[in-house]
């Protein structure tokens, strides 16, 4: 935020008058005294337009300096009482929608969707060419399934910018799933909004509503969390998860990636406890995602969404009982991004496996108090090294350290 401080001359004038007194205050940029004095001014002599014009700056930049300290809610009314005095202020627009901005994406990250998207709108109505704005605008209107109005958004955002690769990306994915997506049914659940193609049998969407709800209430005692905002389920046909799915690994049976993404399988191949492993696995995901903000090294991630599918699929560890007895296993340092670029199966399933046994070392050693607390520590943009040593005193390596361990123990 670029703060838009302004000098004036001073005028000549009696050391009791309002004006001179709030002029100078606003050239020691004390803001508060300035508004103090400026109003008195202003009351005194309401049609003098330089009154005006140093009461709105004065507003303005103390908006600015409360921007700076984050204090956002105050900063906003400060800056609308500027824009009061002067409302065709092209820099009180801009700092008014960078603020909204601000508090819109504060609103996001504590996923109050239809908040950050008030206050995204408000933000556009200051400065209707605001990028940023346009752009996390469509983030949410697509990840709440308003296709629509993220499409909108990022072609208005692309008008804007014509070399905006973020709002290419972005509207290239949407072209590839509107097509497909745009008829299929919906239900709508108290946290879950599933859509699936109405002319597939492969799932029983009304079964994967109830699956999801109770997965909501056990997976949330673990992690100590419950989103109160509408989470978005897609159940693909093997014929509409061609374009949709594009690039994912064929071993993968989920995914999620700011909605849950169920591909096709053969009918009649999957049954009750797989099909809840597959949501108790995604949905995991989805709560880490909101715990940390994306910010989650992959065999934490994994491995957590693995334990929680381990209670309705069997998790055969042999091969990773091998491949210690053959020094085989990958370092955590090796498994920290993400497994969706490993294209061999054998390869791709003992990196869960490690993830998994690490998740479940963990949860046996610490408990899940301090998993949460760790997945905490994460969403304040934490390393994983600041946030083990924070949480439970030891550092990624000699935490590997511990579970070889375990995992030797596991082979005897």
């Amino acid at each position: 935020m670029t703060a838009f401080l302004f000098s004036f001359a001073l005028f000549a004038a009696n050391e009791n008058d309002f004006l001179t007194k709030g002029e100078e205050a606003l050239s020691k940029e004390d803001y508060e005294n300035a508004i103090f004095y400026l109003n008195k001014a202003m009351r005194a002599e309401p049609d003098r337009p330089e009154i005006s014009g140093y009461l709105g700056t004065a507003y303005n930049n103390l908006a600015l300096k409360l921007f700076e300290g984050e204090e956002t809610e105050k900063a906003m009314q400060n800056m609308e009482t500027a824009l009061d005095i002067d409302p065709g202020n092209t820099v009180f627009r801009e700092n008014a929608a960078n603020i909204l901005y601000t508090i819109a994406v504060s609103k996001y990250k504590n996923r109050d969707f239809p908040a950050s998207l008030i206050n995204l709108d408000k933000a556009l109505i200051y400065n209707a060419t605001d990028l940023k704005s346009l752009l996390l605008k469509g983030e949410i209107s697509y990840y709440s399934q308003n296709m629509e109005n993220a499409e909108e958004s990022w072609r208005r955002a692309l008008a804007i910018d014509p070399s905006s690769q973020a709002a290419k990306d972005r509207l290239a994915k949407l072209e590839n799933e509107m097509p497909v997506e745009s008829n299929f049914k919906q239900i709508e659940g108290v946290n879950f909004d599933i859509r699936f193609d109405r002319n597939d049998g492969t799932y029983d969407a009304y079964a994967i509503k109830d699956f999801l709800r109770e997965a909501y209430r056990d997976i949330g005692r673990d992690l100590g969390y419950y989103p109160n905002h509408t989470i978005v389920v897609i159940a693909y046909s093997e014929e509409s998860g061609k374009e949709a799915l594009f690039g994912l690994p064929l071993w993968s049976e989920g995914v999620f990636d700011g909605k849950i993404r169920l591909p096709a399988v053969n009918k009649g191949e999957i049954d009750e406890r797989r099909l809840k492993g597959i949501l108790w696995h995604e949905y995991t995901h989805a709560l880490i995602f909101d715990l940390t903000l994306g910010n989650c090294p992959a065999w934490l991630n994994e491995g957590i969404a693995v334990y929680e599918e381990a209670k309705y699929q069997q998790i055969d560890i042999k091969p990773l009982l091998d491949a210690y007895a053959e020094n085989r296993l990958m370092g955590i340092r090796q498994l920290a991004d993400s497994f969706s670029g490993i294209e061999d199966r054998d390869k791709a399933f003992l990196a869960y496996m490690q993830s998994y046994t690490m998740v479940e070392y963990f949860i046996e050693r610490y408990g899940f108090w301090y998993l949460t607390r760790l997945l905490e520590a994460l969403k304040e943009q934490d390393t994983i090294d600041e946030a083990m040593r924070e949480t439970v005193l030891i550092t990624p390596d000699d935490f590997e350290k511990e579970w070889l361990k375990f995992v030797k123990e596991k082979s005897l």
